[in-house]
């Protein structure tokens, strides 16, 4: 036999045994405590060009190869552990003030030719008055107004690794409906109550990564369309946060002034109003 003929038949040895090494091969693994849909997008990354996986009764489906089932298995045994039982609290922490300042001069003065009228009938603050003896009236008045409000919400609620929890806050509306039924020779009108939820909260959904949380949150508000009856509008809005286990995570708030001014008359009146919010969240471990 030729040499070239052996180096041909070498080749084609190695060629198929490489081609067997790499077969494919379909395995049905079980979860034990994961979700599939929880699996899958941890375990996608890691199959081999050519292979795929999908899911079914809560089994993973994996097509690739054997060692790369061998890689896929030692990872399952770490992450298809029983999820970790959380506590979820979230504060919500509002803080109001409002500041109101009225001032300026009143006067009265009549003669034969002058009428001049600029009255102030406020009550409020310090008033300094001086009349004579013809009715004649120079009044000033100052007053100041602030309030403040503070107000510190906390809910809690238990929830396990990787299963969404949802805080909620709002009420039940009566609305009233009317249905129409036709019979023979006559036509009845009902009228019937439904209540509608009309809720506000947060869907919150927490992913270990060993002390470490990545939260995903998802605040819903609800409220009565004032325009069109027997409508509720919906807004959602997804964010995703991140932190340690048993610190607070901040997922945004509100901060807004508004101040207003009138000068009439004399009058000087200013108001000032300075709204802030914040919505924290903390994750811990219940063991």
């Amino acid at each position: 036999m030729k040499i070239s003929t052996l180096i041909i038949l070498f080749l084609l040895v190695i060629s198929t045994s490489l081609s067997f090494a790499e077969s494919m091969k379909i395995e049905i693994i079980p979860m034990k405590n994961r979700m599939v849909e929880e699996v899958i997008p941890i375990i996608k990354p890691l199959i081999v060009k050519g292979g795929t996986v999908t899911g079914m009764n809560n089994q993973l489906i994996v097509k690739t190869t054997l060692s790369n089932i061998r890689l896929i298995k030692s990872i399952l045994i770490q992450i298809d552990n029983a999820p970790r039982k959380l506590l979820i609290s979230v504060t919500r922490n509002n803080n109001n003030k409002f500041n109101n300042e009225e001032g300026g001069f009143s006067i009265k003065y009549d003669s034969k030719n002058i009428n001049i009228t600029s009255p102030d009938t406020g009550e409020k603050g310090i008033v300094v008055q001086n009349k004579n003896d013809k009715g004649d009236v120079i009044r000033y008045r100052k007053s100041h107004e602030e309030t403040e409000s503070q107000e510190n919400n906390i809910f809690y609620v238990n929830t396990l690794e990787g299963n969404p929890a949802f805080i909620n806050t709002g009420q039940l509306i009566p609305i009233r409906n009317q249905t129409t039924v036709v019979t023979s020779g006559a036509v009845v009108v009902q009228d019937n109550i439904e209540h509608r939820n009309v809720s506000s909260g947060f869907y919150i959904t927490p992913k270990l990564r060993g002390d470490n949380v990545v939260l995903t949150v998802s605040p819903r508000f609800a409220q009565l369309n004032q325009n069109e009856k027997n409508t509720i509008n919906v807004q959602n809005i997804d964010t995703t946060v991140h932190g340690k286990l048993g610190e607070w995570i901040s997922i945004g708030g509100i901060d807004r002034s508004l101040r207003a001014s009138d000068k009439r008359n004399l009058i000087n009146k200013e108001q000032y109003n300075e709204e802030k919010s914040s919505i924290l969240i903390k994750v811990d471990e219940i063991k």
